[in-house]
């Protein structure tokens, strides 16, 4: 049922108010309910940031069968509120190359910053090499915990040939620079959405080696899946906004890997983490594309 408070919502954003009928419609009538990630079964969990299912099926390399599924949320902050919350998990590790995990109160064994020690100041992201090579360290360090590797790609900036000259010619700009979401800029006439899709999925490409060397490499049962998609234009939607709900921002991919004996997860302790500089984490958000809050 339909608050009163949800009423006057929609009629003050008409946009928000007609995806969330759309949300209640997809979820209660067509049965996409979103995923519980705590409550599926698995060792290692790994992220790709952004990245749709029909993305993934176009360039999946693995040797699996890949389920779609739906996020509970459209957008990264959103999909860690969603699925850790304030929790404590004294079993998991987190190494993430998002700076969005620094906004969360969910304690963690141990996390791992990517964003900030392994950033590549060329490429405006953290490499997803990197990503592999902290993800297995921690694996070693942590025998028997859980381990969650947060990777940015597919999510913009794009790293490959296709996508770096596309920000060589000036045809897309970062956000940061130009005070707009990148995604918006695909409105412009003199965009091509159609290369701006091979970039995307030129992104996906250059990180899936890197995945599937660490999916080799842990024990136990491995998921890989996303924390949400991106538009390009449907229903006048770009980029992965909090206010919309469209298939292309929820559907992702499910990829469930089985490589030997199941770890032995034992507790720990649960901490908050290291702290971070505001400044830094504003930084590396902008040139992520994110727009400041």
């Amino acid at each position: 049922m339909i608050s009163l408070a949800e009423i006057r919502k929609g009629i003050k954003n008409p946009r928000a108010g007609f995806f969330e009928l759309f949300r209640r419609f997809d979820r209660n009538v067509l049965g996409n309910r979103p995923i519980s990630i705590l409550e599926e079964d698995w060792d290692s969990l790994i992220i790709l940031d952004g990245c749709r299912f029909d993305l993934f099926e176009e360039a999946n390399t693995f040797d699996v069968a890949v389920e779609e599924v739906t996020s509970p949320a459209t957008y990264t902050r959103g999909f860690l509120e969603a699925t850790f919350d304030n929790g404590d998990f004294p079993s998991t590790v987190l190494v993430s190359a998002n700076p969005n995990s620094e906004f969360i109160g969910a304690r963690f064994h141990s996390r791992i910053p990517l964003w900030d020690d392994e950033w590549d100041d060329e490429l405006g992201v953290t490499p997803p090499q990197a990503v592999t090579d902290a993800a297995l360290a921690a694996n070693n360090q942590y025998p028997e915990k859980r381990i969650v590797v947060h990777y940015m790609q597919p999510h913009y900036p794009f790293i490959g040939e296709i996508g770096r000259d596309l920000t060589e010619q000036e045809i897309l700009h970062y956000q940061h620079a130009h005070g707009d979401d990148f995604w918006r800029q695909l409105t412009d006439e003199n965009v091509d959405k159609e290369l701006v899709w091979d970039a995307y999925k030129e992104n996906l490409e250059l990180a899936l080696p890197h995945v599937e060397d660490l999916v080799r490499e842990l024990s136990g049962k491995s998921i890989v899946t996303s924390d949400h998609g991106n538009e390009f234009g449907r229903f006048g939607v770009y980029g992965h906004p909090d206010w919309a709900y469209t298939p292309g921002l929820v559907r992702v991919p499910w990829a469930v890997f089985e490589n030997g004996d199941r770890r032995t997860i034992t507790e720990g302790t649960a901490t908050a983490g290291p702290a971070s500089e505001q400044s830094t984490v504003k930084d590396r958000l902008a040139m992520l594309g994110y727009a400041e809050d």
